[in-house]
């Protein structure tokens, strides 16, 4: 992630995300993060633009609502993968099926518990450090107006001023 990952900041703008996608072309993975009506909105608006989806590799984020079987579905046919805070989809080449059942907090709750007991961390520190400076370059794009910011260069950068 850190050698290979690019953060651009678009905000919920449909033409930003297209375009964006357009000009990076079809070489990345396309992970697109949002409300799932928006994401929807997105495939439809981009596919009444001949937009050419099955070209592009990309994975969707939802958050915010729990998702419909039709809407599972409708995603499934553009996104390899589709991961929600209520939970995950795993699309197979067997079929469509959710990951498990939503647990709400309680699995959390119990790490976060366990880490204070033992003060052992129930993740690796460089995936804690992965997780944080993916967020950063979101935060900085959105401060250099959209620009493209590069994880390895937030890590540098993270890494230098904490010496």
């Amino acid at each position: 992630l850190e050698q290979n990952g690019l953060v651009k900041a678009t905000g919920p703008s449909i033409e930003k995300i297209l375009g964006t996608m357009r000009q990076l072309g079809t070489g990345y993975r396309y992970l697109i993060v949002g409300y799932p009506p928006f994401i929807k909105l997105l495939l439809d608006e981009g596919e009444r633009d001949g937009f050419p989806w099955e070209a592009y590799r990309m994975h969707a984020l939802l958050g915010g609502e729990g998702n419909s079987e039709a809407l599972r579905d409708y995603l499934g046919r553009r996104f390899d993968s589709v991961y929600s805070g209520y939970g995950a989809t795993v699309f197979g080449s067997k079929g469509i099926a959710p990951a498990g059942k939503y647990a709400g907090y309680e699995p959390l709750v119990k790490e976060i518990v366990q880490f204070f007991r033992t003060g052992v961390a129930p993740v690796p520190a460089e995936e804690t450090i992965e997780m944080f400076a993916f967020m950063e370059p979101a935060d900085e794009s959105k401060r250099q107006n959209g620009a493209p910011v590069r994880l390895a260069d937030v890590i540098a950068k993270a890494k230098a001023s904490a010496q």
